[in-house]
């Protein structure tokens, strides 16, 4: 199925015509959209790729941001942004650089953004077979380490709260959540017990990661079907491996469920 692109900008000048009439041209849906927070939120929600064309940014652009970051921040959509360093640098001051996958200072060569473009789009295809995990952590550090462990084989969403996690997961969904045990206002066990009590994530499968190895922590969360205990000092490689053995049963286990339900028409 082809990709969705949305080209966003202040106006659909002349400029934003000719990129939008390009890269229809190279047989992707393309669509126009404004830069305000309800226009963002109803014309880019679908696509794969937006391109932000920043010309004449001004207040209300500015106000689009928030929602803009909503879309793309632990989504997997690819942010690429069309503009002066100075627009670069505003537009970044909301969204994190990391979540910008190019930027093209303007004036830019048209075939090298449309070459470019087609490489974010099999990027993409392939993404879409990655797992998504989200890491739950207080300490943005260790978040930061583990999406650099996992970043090349897994999409990593971050939060770090519990009320952050849950926010993310009504609008997302996640193949496994990677949860500290110990967080302030809600710890790990509250946030477990949270998940378990809605519907669409009583069956999300949880990984602790926890600097404590005693029984006693394992007991308090034992009801909410944990998938894993594992203690913060584990490696990369350690980690890795985890969650691969993991994956593999989840895997085996959906292929036995699916071979007898198979059996069972009989």
């Amino acid at each position: 199925m082809p990709r969705e692109i949305t080209v966003i900008s202040l106006n659909e000048t002349f400029s934003v015509k000719g990129i939008i009439t390009k890269i229809g041209q190279q047989g992707f849906p393309v669509h126009h959209c404004g830069v305000t927070a309800m226009e963002i939120a109803e014309k880019a929600k679908n696509s794969d790729v937006i391109v932000y064309y920043t010309d004449n940014f001004d207040a209300r652009s500015r106000s689009g941001l928030p929602q803009l970051k909503d879309l793309v921040v632990g989504t997997g959509k690819l942010l690429v942004l069309i503009g002066t360093k100075e627009e670069y640098e505003l537009v970044t001051e909301v969204i994190p650089e990391e979540n910008v996958r190019d930027f093209f200072e303007r004036p830019f060569e048209m075939k090298a953004f449309l070459d470019k473009l087609s490489d974010y789009l099999l990027d993409a295809a392939m993404e879409e077979s990655k797992k998504v995990i989200l890491v739950v952590d207080d300490d943005v550090n260790y978040l930061n380490i583990v999406r650099e462990w996992l970043k090349s084989t897994y999409l990593i969403a971050r939060a770090n709260s519990a009320m952050q996690a849950i926010q993310w997961l009504a609008k997302n969904h996640a193949d496994l959540v990677l949860l500290d045990f110990e967080m302030p206002v809600t710890n790990g066990a509250k946030m477990l017990e949270m998940l378990r009590s809605e519907e669409a994530t009583k069956d999300t499968p949880v990984m602790f990661l926890t600097g404590y190895s005693d029984r006693g922590h394992y007991l308090q969360v034992k009801e909410g079907h944990p998938v894993g205990f594992l203690m913060k000092t584990i490696d990369k490689a350690g980690l890795l491996k985890e969650l691969r053995n993991f994956f593999d049963s989840q895997k085996a286990k959906e292929a036995a469920d699916e071979e007898e339900f198979s059996w069972s028409d009989f």
